[in-house]
């Protein structure tokens, strides 16, 4: 809930006043406040619907410092609250103000030839109280969470054509009301990148062994004794390829095969996964990007029970976005924007789509 500022965002602050001193090549290369009205529409299983609209406030971030000789450090920051201005639907009951935080740092060490780099990343949500009984429960990320993750990465150029790359990572989920969603992952990467051209040509595959605060029988079972319950344990691996090139138009897309294997009944799957980013100059002053995740899952196990209420990873979902810019000069910007999120699951009561329809005033300094 709303009521106290998360302790990493006093040290984003504190750091950004340190690093000027630290660092005579820190800089601030991009800033951005973004102010919109939001309509917003949400349809679950049931056909309760929620419709509302609200005022939202964005400010976003990126600088840069050389910490050491060859040591580069890149910050990403974003904060932004929205108000709800319809709370209260046959459904349940809106928070009246959300508040995020999103956070990225990355150092990197460049070789002759390869790369060392360490990135942490922290994400956050808050929302103002209402009561639990009341409380309408949006799966698509519409609840109080925070979330910490870091990863360690290496890379080697074994030609000017060809590169070779592979990390670690590990990641910890946890929610304000939804124990049964909290989660934390350990996993790895290895990644194989062929140039051509303007062209980048990427061979992917990741690992993740996911543990969760979820009972393997899908019952309310109280947590006391919680040495003598089996909890959910996913075993995720993916392999795919991703192709990048940076002309007047800028394309990145790709296909993945995900094979995610638990012990819990419900949440074994097989996926089809394809994703894409599109941005282009359409004249002098309007700029379209365009986005999506196309998935098509296969479960082992259909029309499972969900005794309790769990929320959703952003990337479960099937999600469609589009935004138009019409520069308005060099620092201000006139947006309009559309996105569209679709799950469906084993679990009849995840089976939702919510829209976001959204105008923008964008200012640049």
């Amino acid at each position: 809930m709303i009521g106290k500022v998360p302790g990493f965002v006093c040290a984003l602050v504190l750091l950004c006043n340190i690093l000027p001193a630290v660092s005579s090549d820190f800089s601030i290369q991009k800033q951005k406040l973004k102010l919109s009205l939001e309509y917003e529409n949400f349809v679950d299983t049931d056909q309760d619907e929620i419709t509302t609209s609200g005022f939202k406030a964005t400010y976003l971030l990126h600088a840069q410092a050389k910490l050491a000789d060859k040591m580069i450090l890149d910050l990403d920051y974003q904060t932004g609250a929205k108000t709800n201005f319809y709370r209260h639907f046959n459904a349940g009951d809106l928070s009246a103000l959300i508040w995020s935080n999103r956070a990225n740092a990355t150092v990197t060490v460049p070789f002759r030839k390869a790369y060392l780099s360490g990135t942490f990343y922290f994400s956050d949500k808050l929302f103002s109280e209402v009561p639990p009984e009341n409380q309408f429960v949006d799966i698509f990320g519409g609840v109080g969470f925070r979330q910490f993750s870091g990863a360690f990465q290496a890379g080697y150029r074994i030609t000017p054509l060809w590169e070779i790359s592979g990390g670690l990572q590990a990641s910890d989920t946890n929610f304000d009301e939804f124990d049964e969603s909290n989660s934390n992952w350990r996993g790895a990467s290895l990644r194989l990148t062929r140039k051509i051209g303007d062209i980048k040509i990427n061979g992917d595959y990741r690992f993740r062994s996911i543990d969760y605060n979820r009972p393997v029988t899908l019952t309310p079972v109280p947590l006391v004794n919680s040495d003598s319950i089996d909890f959910q344990h996913d075993r995720l691996q993916e392999l795919g390829v991703n192709v990048e090139f940076y002309r007047t138009v800028y394309f990145s897309g790709g296909y993945s095969y995900q094979i995610n294997d638990s012990n819990n009944p419900g949440f074994t799957y097989r996926n089809h996964r394809i994703t894409f980013l599109i941005g282009t100059e359409l004249t002098h002053d309007f700029h379209l990007q365009a986005y999506g995740i196309l998935q098509l899952q296969s479960f082992l196990e259909e029309d499972v029970p969900l005794e309790f209420p769990i929320v959703l990873d952003e990337n479960d979902n099937n999600t469609m976005a589009a935004s138009l810019v019409k520069m308005l000069g060099k620092s201000r910007e006139i947006e309009i924007g559309l996105q569209r999120y679709v799950h469906n699951s084993s679990f009849t009561e995840l089976n939702a789509s919510k829209y976001i329809l959204y105008v923008a005033y964008n200012f640049r300094f």
